[in-house]
């Protein structure tokens, strides 16, 4: 479950694409019912090898809503990865759904 202002990391393995091979790779972060859309590429991913990994900041995990029905599939985070081929071939992942979770304290906190 994604909580709003927190840093999760995502570790997302790849099957049938090497990420090494691809001239950009874009993980995607949804959630339709409140028109947010957080779109992380290249600089902001760590690959290892098949695997990779993706942190939200607190400012991007924020714009994300409490889902308060889970049958509302619009309401849910989506979750995907896009890759770019050499020659311009593309692939994606299937897409991944997780819950928003309620955050009491909204904002973006520090030391």
């Amino acid at each position: 479950m994604l909580i709003p202002g927190t840093t999760p990391t995502y570790k997302l393995t790849i099957d049938g694409a090497d990420p090494a091979e691809c001239s950009s790779i874009h993980v995607t972060f949804k959630q339709e019912a409140h028109g947010v859309l957080v779109d992380l590429t290249d600089t902001d991913l760590v690959i290892d090898g098949y695997v990779i990994s993706v942190t939200l900041t607190q400012e991007q995990s924020l714009k994300f809503k409490e889902t308060v029905n889970k049958y509302d599939t619009k309401q849910l985070m989506e979750l995907q990865v896009n890759g770019v081929l050499p020659g311009g071939g593309r692939w994606a992942s299937d897409t991944f759904t997780e819950a928003v979770g309620r955050q009491h304290l909204p904002e973006v906190i520090s030391a």
